[in-house]
């Protein structure tokens, strides 16, 4: 009875592995032979110019300068036990 019930559950996992695999590869296999034989359709252009970003974060000139805060109490206990 195991038996059966092993074969079911992972039969029926194999069923549906190969269907989303076939779902997934069935419509782009005419691509996928064509870069394996070394044919891709889709044309290979360097890149000429690197990726630069185009926003740049502000930096906070006082942030560095603010003073520090004192640590609570419980906070500062345990630090000091570290």
């Amino acid at each position: 009875m195991m038996m059966m019930l092993a074969i079911a559950v992972f039969g029926g996992t194999l069923g549906v592995a190969s269907y989303a695999i076939a779902g997934t590869v069935g419509p782009n296999i005419d691509k996928i032979r064509l870069a394996l034989a070394g044919r891709s359709p889709l044309a290979m252009m360097p890149v000429v110019t690197p990726a630069r970003s185009t926003h740049r974060l502000p930096v906070r000139r006082r942030a560095a300068s603010a003073p520090l805060r004192p640590i609570a109490p419980p906070i500062a206990r345990l630090r000091a036990a570290a």
